[in-house]
């Protein structure tokens, strides 16, 4: 037996059916893009470099000693010290120099612990003048890691801890720090009852000091850096450093020193005499390191370089032979696919972007590319140019400047 359904049954399918595609239609309708793009979150920076090994020249003269025990360096590496000054002590052994340093590093920390711990007039400061001091405290140590400069770094984390303590106290109204004032004074008297003996060595001329000898101090004459030749830096670089008997560190007279090396001729553009050149210590992780180049002399296929440079740091004082990372090219700007990459009527490159729903098309100057992406200028003509966080197109049909997407 047929069965009939009632037409208001057929009426409410009809209408369920209607809703649904039309649900759908605006699903489709408002995920759907003609299309594709990728938005700019970041620049990128790209250097185009080569690589080779270097050595480095300073006025060095190590300071001669008679003692043959522990060395304990005062000074800093890379400072400069005056006719006299104690640049380092000479214990009898190992044991006493453990003892000497410990006992130097237990009274500085009584001195910064009283400091704090004495601290008056603290209602008086400005909690927010502290604050900003806290924060500079606490970048110039960033500052110091990413530079190298590990010698200064205990002195400025002093300083944060300082500020840090005083913020303490600002805030909550004291702090306790007798029970470690109290146990380091009994540890320096315990110390000093030990009573070791050591022996100031003083610097024999002012300079530049470094704390040990390397053994390359005479590998080359630093007074004829501009007359070596191809085959004497070669040998250097592959020489094995002499046996040091003493060592009592080394003094350099001057701040200029020599980076000297040997490449391929294929770079002799790089190296613009009389002009500054930008290079990295790959193993140092110095990076972007101006440097003048004093000489480039080729002999057959080789070129004979010769750098100097004025900076001075811990790190730099204690180089010899280094991988060093010349930058031929640097390049700042929005790093897109290449495939992004249009070219109006004129011939002008350029990328299309999504803007809302307006397409527009953006002229752009490639300073670098591959097969994969090119990276393009972030610079503005005539008040029009890319900018961060603008979607580009990558794949899409039918682009042109102007046109809207529904």
């Amino acid at each position: 037996m047929k069965k009939n359904y009632p037409w208001t049954k057929i009426v409410a399918i009809i209408l369920s059916i209607t809703v649904i595609a039309y649900m759908t239609y605006n699903a489709f309708a408002y995920t759907y893009s003609p299309v594709t793009t990728e938005r700019l979150t970041e620049k990128a920076d790209i250097e185009q470099t080569f690589e080779f090994q270097g050595f480095v020249l300073r006025d060095e003269k190590a300071i001669k000693s008679n003692n043959s025990g522990t060395v304990i360096s005062l000074a800093v590496d890379g400072t400069r010290v005056a006719n006299g000054d104690c640049i380092a002590v000479s214990c009898a052994n190992n044991d006493d120099a453990e003892i000497y340093s410990r006992l130097e590093a237990a009274k500085e920390e009584y001195k910064q612990l009283n400091l704090i711990n004495n601290q008056g007039g603290v209602n008086e400061l400005n909690s927010e003048k502290l604050n900003d001091e806290i924060k500079s405290a606490y970048s110039n140590i960033l500052d110091t890691i990413f530079s190298n400069n590990f010698s200064s770094l205990s002195h400025i984390v002093d300083e944060f801890n300082n500020k840090s303590a005083t913020r303490q106290i600002l805030s909550e109204g004291s702090i306790d720090l007798s029970q470690s004032i109290t146990d380091l004074k009994a540890e320096i008297d315990s110390l000093e009852a030990k009573n070791v003996k050591y022996t100031e060595i003083k610097a024999p001329s002012s300079g530049y000091y470094i704390n040990n000898l390397d053994g390359y101090e005479s590998t080359l004459n630093y007074a004829e850096v501009e007359k070596l030749t191809i085959d004497q830096i070669e040998k250097a670089l592959e020489a094995e450093p002499e046996k040091v008997q003493t060592n009592s560190g080394k003094l350099v007279s001057s701040y200029l020193w020599y980076l000297t090396g040997v490449v391929d001729t294929q770079y002799t553009k790089s190296f613009p005499v009389g002009g500054y050149i930008t290079i990295n210590f790959v193993e140092d992780g110095l990076e972007n390191i101006k440097m003048k180049v004093e000489s480039a002399q080729a002999t057959g296929n080789k070129l004979k370089v010769v750098l100097s440079s004025t900076l001075m740091n811990e790190t730099l004082a204690n180089m010899r032979i280094e991988k060093v990372e010349v930058i031929e090219e640097a390049y700042s700007g929005y790093k897109i696919p290449a495939k992004a990459i249009r070219f109006d009527k004129d011939n002008n490159s350029g990328v299309y972007v999504l803007r809302g729903k307006i397409i527009s098309f953006i002229s752009v100057e490639i300073l670098y590319s591959d097969e994969n992406y090119v990276i393009v200028s972030d610079s503005k003509s005539q008040g029009k140019g890319l900018t961060l966080y603008d979607d580009v197109i990558i794949k899409g049909r039918d682009l042109y400047d102007g046109k809207v997407i529904n």
